[in-house]
């Protein structure tokens, strides 16, 4: 089964919602008795662009069905690399030859065809967005079920469509609340000694000792720390890409644990790549030879414990990191 938090939680919940309903109602609507295997397509534009909203979509319906008992949705990475190696667009949603295809090739990679299709559309009315799934049954073209949600655009949004970002205005404060300033004004007639407080110790941070590299492909992983913040254990690294080609990299939840010193797992992590952060995947174009920035956090890892092996999910496979130390 397969198992996406931005730095404003607020935010990641105003979208989280709608795209919650739309899950919920398509599977509500659905009137057949057992399990189908559904292949989740894309989410367009109204003018047929793919932006990064459209793995935000993809990766909440994820979520959102892991536990479902009528739609199983198919490998959403293998379901993407298919979609985009036969050209799919809101062009070819009305081809019957279009849809064999798809199922053609699906059958020579997992051995089944789909039940069911699910796309959408992303509409943008500027200070609202209208989401659109539908879901159409193999063999036909026809959408059998739609559902639609609306919502408030917020800067999350206008990140995910790729647009300037617009500063909405922000509640002002309760008018019962009261904020008091203390002034000391010390006289030059007053001689009493004044004790001066030792400065505060900072915690001197990279204390930690060397942390290990990896090479994935063309690659390079670098753990730069390993700490407890609250009860949260944070792992953060840094990645490039050390080719001449723009790259996509992908960072997964699903493919990441950690083994502790007493043999016991943790799993299902949050990821973060950039400023891109999920409880599934997250992935980044890698421009050649410019670092990125990245971090998984596991919330359930005893604070006693050690790390015997950390396994960070890349692409569809795995890197391992061993014997690491963590800073308390």
């Amino acid at each position: 089964m397969f198992s996406y938090l931005f730095t404003v939680q607020g935010q990641t919940s105003a979208l989280r919602e709608p795209i919650q309903k739309l899950s919920s109602d398509l599977e509500a609507h659905y009137q057949g008795r057992q399990g189908i295997k559904i292949a989740l397509l894309e989410f367009r534009t109204t003018d047929d662009r793919l932006l990064p909203f459209n793995a935000f979509i993809r990766d909440e319906m994820v979520l959102n069905y892991q536990v479902s008992e009528k739609f199983k949705l198919i490998d959403p990475f293998m379901t993407a690399k298919v979609a985009a190696q036969n050209n799919w667009s809101m062009k070819t949603v009305s081809s019957f030859p279009y849809y064999e295809k798809l199922g053609q090739q699906f059958m020579e990679k997992t051995g089944y065809v789909p039940d069911a299709w699910i796309y959408g559309q992303i509409q943008d009315n500027e200070e609202s967005i209208t989401l659109t799934a539908y879901y159409v049954p193999t063999g036909t073209t026809d959408a059998k079920l739609v559902s639609t949600v609306s919502f408030p655009s917020d800067e999350q949004s206008d990140r995910l469509l790729g647009k300037p970002i617009k500063i909405r205005t922000k509640p002002s404060p309760p008018p019962d609340t009261l904020v008091i300033e203390h002034r000391v004004v010390i006289e030059e007639t007053v001689i009493e000694p004044v004790t001066q407080p030792a400065p505060e110790q900072l915690p001197v941070e990279n204390s930690q000792t060397a942390l290990p590299s990896v090479d994935y492909e063309q690659f390079h992983f670098e753990l730069t720390e390993v700490s407890f913040i609250g009860e949260k254990l944070h792992i953060r690294f840094s990645v490039i890409n050390k080719s001449d080609l723009e790259k996509k990299l992908y960072i997964t939840s699903y493919n990441s644990r950690i083994i502790d010193n007493e043999g016991g797992e943790t799993l299902k992590p949050e990821v973060s790549l950039g400023s891109t952060q999920s409880s599934y995947s997250v992935n980044k174009n890698m421009v050649p030879g410019v670092a990125i920035k990245g971090e998984v956090v596991f919330e359930k890892f005893p604070d006693h414990l050690t790390i015997k092996l950390l396994e960070l999910g890349v692409q569809d496979e795995k890197i391992s990191f061993r014997d690491l130390p963590v800073n308390r």
